[in-house]
């Protein structure tokens, strides 16, 4: 028979009570029927726990092998709370209903979780370690218990505690009987752990859920008295990680405010390539700027330079500078008045590797920038007079009147007019060398003109005028020497160029002797540091013989060597002198060498600065875009990558190519989302070959506004334009305003007073919250020469009250890219020559060049035309094309004099042009006029062809008569003759 759960005696099967306790139950029940504590309604309905719950285990086993609860000593009535309603609860139906609920449950929980097998009381006490083997009956003493009668202590637990948990108490086990000394005492089994509320709410709780799955019928509860169950365990689990997750996130915070709050202002100095950065990107006249050059190599020398190799002043002396072991070095450099407004390159050389490194510095403050403009300091040269073969030298100085650089060409209609160099690029002025040639040359007055052509603007011309002097009948030696100018070309840091040849002729009837007595570099305004730098007792030009003697009528022939290899890039100038000794005619002769030093490959930057305002918690500013081409030493395809000095600052693409002249564009952006409120600077470095370009990056985060106040973005940032010179103004373009904060925003436009040529529409308003506005950017290109210009539109904005809005000021860069016409240039000679006696060989041809420039749908067709039929005259070819800018294309002139009278002919030949879209080309057609002389041949005149004389005979006459001799047609003098007379 099975015992009773509450005193261990012999009960019913079916019941988990023996009758007695069934009966003190019911009484006790009907007398404290309005004593129901609030907490034995609370969890459930069946079953009476204290009120703390812990999270419930799905896992059955483990439930049932819970601590077991240890009878009480002794319980005091609790007081009484807030009793039931008699009316809504009888007592009846609670007894009944509680003793069938908890048998039934009883039962469920034996079948499901018993069945047949039999369970130690060890594994169901304590799952993690069976102690049975070491607690035994008869070695365990008995407890201290209170001394209370057994009838009060059953009283006490009938009230407050019911025995339910029958399963854990054995059915029949074979070593326990019913007459056990052990009986209606405390089991020290069971009386090892007494579970505590937070363990009985977890197992009532699941027997609970257990019930109401199995659609038990369970006792109705007021709504108002079923509080939902609370859960400690999961509570507090749940405001640990809260805690937990706070720490993390300061922590976090922490670590990002060291590793990315603080801008990176250099590139890894190990792995960077050679920098150039600026205390400031925008100075005025006077001022001083510090350049931070980094990444170069250790204790190398470094040369600096502006614009086109333009020497700059430094406040600690020399231009060249030392680095030190870190490859470091930060000087001051003085913005001196020659600095013209606008924007200028400042660069660093090593003079080892020739690694270069550039930065872009804007001079404001003196005026607007003004466009170049190509100056030549006279338009006419006059060379005098001097003896057959001497040679007659000039310079000429080339200026320009506004900013920016000058690309320039020029060429002779002359082939006795010579100029060295005959074409450069300078930013401030060039001198070039002039010459007349005499040799070779009839007694006479000449004149020739020089065109100067270039990238921003009209032809300029310059008139020569020079008289040859002929020569002495018996003039001894004669000093000749031929071209009077040469000109080299060599590429920063590469290979020299191959040598020249000088011509030393003697024309004379005696013995030439002569010497090189002078080799004299001259030092032209940007190389007056420059010679610092190189070994005082060498020079960079060199001839393979010093000396030498002409026999007459023959020449002798001088190489000329240039040695490139150690200059920096730049024109460079030197002087030979020539000389045969005194009293030799055209003794000294001088020559002119120019040799120009091409800077190596590298880039060419639309901006060299651009700057963002953002508000913190708003979306990033827009990109701005940054165009790149390559400069003329580029060949080929040119790989570019770019590289960021601060973690906020990014670009994309950081990589690329640029095939010959296009361009390629990547986008600036910044991340203000990770930054602070402040203002940070960092740079871009753009690296091509052994050259690299700063772009300054200056990003404004503003903190966040009041919620009312409004927010000022603008987008695009950067704006393009391209146009041609003569053209219509290219179209406007258009600049979203936008209002993302809760109040209306003022604005209005600022354009830099720097560009005239640069204008916004409207130039003031008002956004509504949410709301965009547009303003339309047009510029005006009537004044402008071909060159490229940039200007800022600034947008600022304000609230209701005038204060500045949130995110303004908003800058516009504006780039402009002014390309020359489409234009056909001058031939390179505008007239040629031709003599030839009648009847003789024809004389030699001549070549006349054509060159096409500008912005043109390539490719440029030409061909030619008379404009007087002419059978004597043969050009080859008559018609072509030219397929890029600059492109050249010689034309062979040559003349048939046969069949011709003596006389002189003259045609003219045009030259038209238009390009792919068939557009006639600025400047066409242009001509060039050919004269061809037929003189007679060289014929005696004697007169009068008869003579009378008369005598007599036998007697001597006096009369005397004359003959006249003279020499016609082309007789090459001095012409010999001799008389002799017949035997008649």
């Amino acid at each position: 028979m099975s015992q009773c759960l509450r005193c261990s005696k012999p009960r019913e099967a079916a019941s988990v009570f023996c009758e007695s306790c069934r009966s003190l139950l019911r009484s006790q029940l009907g007398q404290s029927a309005d004593i129901v504590k609030e907490e034995t309604l609370k969890l459930s309905p069946v079953i009476a726990v204290p009120p703390k719950h812990v999270e419930v285990s799905d896992d059955p086993l483990e439930r049932i092998t819970g601590p077991q609860p240890a009878v009480p000593q002794c319980l005091d009535t609790p007081p009484s709370e807030a009793p039931i309603a008699p009316e809504e609860y009888g007592n009846e139906y609670v007894v009944e209903h509680t003793v069938k609920s908890l048998t039934e449950a009883a039962r469920r929980i034996a079948e499901i979780e018993q069945g047949n097998r039999r369970m130690l009381h060890a594994s169901r006490l304590s799952p993690i370690r069976d102690i049975s083997a070491d607690i035994q009956r008869n070695s365990t003493p008995l407890p201290q218990i209170s001394k209370k009668s057994s009838a009060e202590q059953e009283k006490d637990l009938g009230k407050h505690i019911p025995d339910h948990w029958p399963w854990l108490q054995p059915d029949g086990d074979s070593d326990e009987s019913e007459d056990d000394t052990w009986s209606n005492r405390t089991d020290p089994l069971m009386a090892r752990h007494f579970p505590n509320s937070a363990e009985i709410a977890r197992i009532e709780e699941d027997d609970w859920r257990r019930a109401v799955a199995e659609g038990l019928v369970t006792l109705p509860l007021t709504p108002q008295l079923v509080k939902r169950a609370k859960h400690p365990r999961m509570h507090m689990t749940f405001v640990v990680l809260v805690i937990l997750a706070i720490i993390a996130f300061v922590t976090d915070g922490a670590l990002i405010s060291v590793a990315f709050l603080h801008p990176r202002h250099s590139v890894n100095v190990s792995n960077g390539p050679p920098s150039l950065t600026l205390s400031s990107n925008v100075a005025r006249i006077g001022q001083t700027v510090m350049l931070h050059i980094h990444h170069f190599s250790s204790f190398t020398h470094v040369y600096l330079t502006h614009d086109i190799q333009e020497s700059v002043q430094l406040t600690g002396g020399s231009a060249l500078i030392k680095i030190d072991s870190n490859g470091s070095a930060d000087v001051n450099m003085l913005v001196d008045a020659t600095w013209t407004p606008g924007y200028h390159t400042i660069e660093a050389e090593d003079i080892s590797t020739r690694y270069t490194a550039s930065a872009t510095l804007q001079i404001i403050g003196s005026g607007p920038t003004r466009p170049s403009h190509l100056l030549i300091d006279t338009t006419s040269l006059d060379f005098g007079a001097d003896y057959l073969g001497a040679n007659t030298i000039q310079s000429l100085t080339l200026h320009n009147s506004g900013g920016g650089s000058i690309s320039w060409a020029a060429n002779s209609d002359q082939p006795w007019l010579l100029l060295s160099p005959p074409q450069g690029m300078f930013s401030a002025s060039q001198t070039i060398a002039v010459a007349v040639e005499r040799a070779n040359l009839k007694p006479g007055d000449y004149k020739g003109t020089i065109t100067f052509t270039s990238n921003i603007g009209e032809a300029q011309w310059v008139h020569v005028t020079m008289t040859v002097r002929p020569l002495p009948a018996n003039p001894g030696p004669v000093l000749e020497v031929i071209p009077p100018v040469l000109s080299f070309t060599a590429l920063d840091g590469e290979a020299d160029p191959p040598a020249q040849v000088l011509t030393v002729s003697n024309p004379g009837t005696q013995p030439l002797d002569w010497s090189i007595t002078a080799n004299n570099a001259l030092p032209v305004a940007s190389q007056s540091l420059l010679p610092i730098m190189f070994d005082a007792s060498s020079n960079w030009l060199s001839t393979d013989v010093s000396s030498g003697v002409v026999v007459p009528r023959s020449s002798s022939l001088l190489h000329l060597i240039v040695h490139s290899r150690a200059l920096l890039p730049g024109v460079y100038t030197d002087v030979l002198s020539i000389s045969a000794g005194h009293g030799v005619y055209d003794s000294p002769q001088t020559i002119s060498v120019s040799l120009t030093i091409l800077p190596r490959c590298g880039l060419t930057l639309s901006a060299g600065s651009m700057s963002f305002t953002a508000v913190l918690g708003q979306s990033n500013p827009s990109y701005q875009s940054l165009s790149l081409s390559a400069n003329s030493s580029c060949s080929g395809t040119v790989n570019w990558k770019a590289l960021s000095a601060a973690n906020w600052l990014s670009l994309t693409p950081a990589s690329g190519q640029i095939k010959g002249s296009t361009n390629a564009v990547t986008a600036i952006g910044v991340n203000a989302s990770i930054l602070k409120p402040g203002t940070y600077n960092s740079y871009i470095i753009v690296t091509v070959a052994q050259s690299t370009q700063t772009v300054m990056v200056q990003l404004i985060v503003q903190a966040p506004p009041s919620p009312s106040a409004p927010i000022m973005g603008a987008t695009p940032l950067s704006l393009n334009f391209s146009t041609t010179q003569g053209l219509p103004n290219p179209p406007g373009q258009v600049v979203t305003i936008t209002n993302t904060g809760k109040s209306q925003l003022s604005w209005h436009t600022t354009v830099n007073i720097m560009t005239s040529w640069l204008a916004a529409s409207p130039t003031g308003g008002s956004i509504a919250p949410g709301q965009t506005g547009q303003v339309t950017i047009s510029i005006y290109t009537a004044n402008l020469t071909p060159n490229t210009y940039v200007g800022q539109v600034v947008f600022v904005g304000a609230d209701s009250n005038g204060a500045p809005a949130a995110g303004s000021p908003q800058t516009i860069t504006v780039n402009l890219l002014v390309l020359p016409p489409c234009t056909l240039q001058p031939p390179s000679l505008s007239s040629l020559a031709f003599s030839a006696t009648q009847g003789s060989s024809n004389p030699g041809p001549q070549s006349v060049s054509i060159t096409g420039t500008g912005n043109c749908a390539w490719p440029l067709s030409w061909h030619t035309t008379l404009t007087n039929p002419a059978s004597w005259l043969a050009l080859a070819p008559a018609s072509g094309s030219l397929v890029a800018s600059g492109q050249s294309v010689p034309i062979t002139v040559s003349v048939n004099t046969a069949g011709l009278n003596a006389g002189t002919y003259s045609t003219r030949v045009l030259l038209s042009a238009t390009d792919g879209s068939n557009t006639a080309a600025q400047g066409s057609p242009r001509f060039f006029t050919v004269t061809l002389t037929v003189l007679q041949p060289c014929q005696l005149q004697v007169g009068p062809p008869n003579l009378m004389l008369s005598g007599i005979q036998g007697q001597s006459s006096s009369s005397t008569q004359n003959l006249s001799l003279s020499e016609t047609g082309a007789c090459a003098l001095p012409v010999t003759w001799q008389a002799q007379g017949d035997s008649g």
